[in-house]
């Protein structure tokens, strides 16, 4: 009782939408994009279950799980380039494979301080691990509809080829903050900006932001952009397909 403090002053009421009335859990995403200013097309397939700036459902606000999910490209090659005459296969290739993506913006309150976390495993381009798992905590802001930020410590563990061909691993800690906010009951957006130190005795500041526009029950239309530690820019619009497997 004594945490509680004052509890007679009006506060606004969640209409989290019931599970029943969710998006299918598996979904297809059909996209187009560029980087490194080359255009692309992507195919995308996740076998479960939500996005983190998609309307919520449940009782689990704020949050992401996506399990066994996938992402072909075809890359379109410059206009002057050689590729032009030669076999298109080439340019298609998997971009991405994720065994676990999972985000959990458990707020602090009161009487309560929940633990936050992040976890992401994947393999990249070229078959290269990306892992990163990150711990703090999250609050909940009265902007708009609804603002959760968390603060995290974040590692993060990734792969590439240096000039001469060689294979090596990156290792960055550092601060991580995320914010995800509802604009509006079908609109969600997120920001996610993190300072990686010990990346070759260097550092890497990443920001990545998407928005999600829910277009109707199980269809909607997302715009995505992030940085990469090779200095390009990745933006990306995909229209998304919501469905049971």
């Amino acid at each position: 009782r004594v945490k509680l403090g004052q509890i007679t002053l009006q506060a606004p009421i969640e209409n989290t939408q019931p599970p029943e009335k969710s998006h299918d859990s598996s979904a297809l995403y059909f996209g187009f994009g560029e980087q490194n200013r080359l255009h692309f097309s992507s195919l995308r397939f996740r076998s479960a279950f939500h996005d983190l700036e998609q309307t919520d459902f449940g009782t689990v606000a704020f949050s992401h799980n996506e399990m066994a999910s996938f992402e072909v490209r075809y890359t379109q090659p410059e206009e002057n380039s050689n590729e032009k005459a030669q076999n298109s296969v080439k340019n298609f290739k998997l971009h991405r494979f994720t065994f676990l993506n999972l985000v959990n913006l458990n707020p602090v309150t009161i009487l309560d301080s929940n633990l936050s976390w992040k976890v992401n495993a994947a393999l990249r381009d070229e078959w290269k691990p990306d892992f990163e798992v990150a711990f703090g905590y999250s609050y909940d802001f009265p902007w708009f509809k609804r603002t959760r930020i968390g603060a995290f410590i974040s590692e993060k563990t990734m792969s590439e080829y240096n000039s001469s061909g060689d294979f090596r691993y990156l290792n960055g800690i550092g601060p991580n903050l995320l914010m995800v906010t509802r604009l509006t009951d079908r609109i969600g957006l997120s920001v996610d900006l993190a300072y990686y130190l010990n990346y070759e005795n260097g550092s890497f500041f990443r920001y990545k932001s998407k928005m999600n526009y829910s277009l109707k029950r199980n269809f909607d239309f997302q715009l995505q952009f992030e940085n990469h530690y090779d200095h390009s820019i990745e933006s990306q619009m995909q229209f998304v397909w919501n469905f049971i497997l």
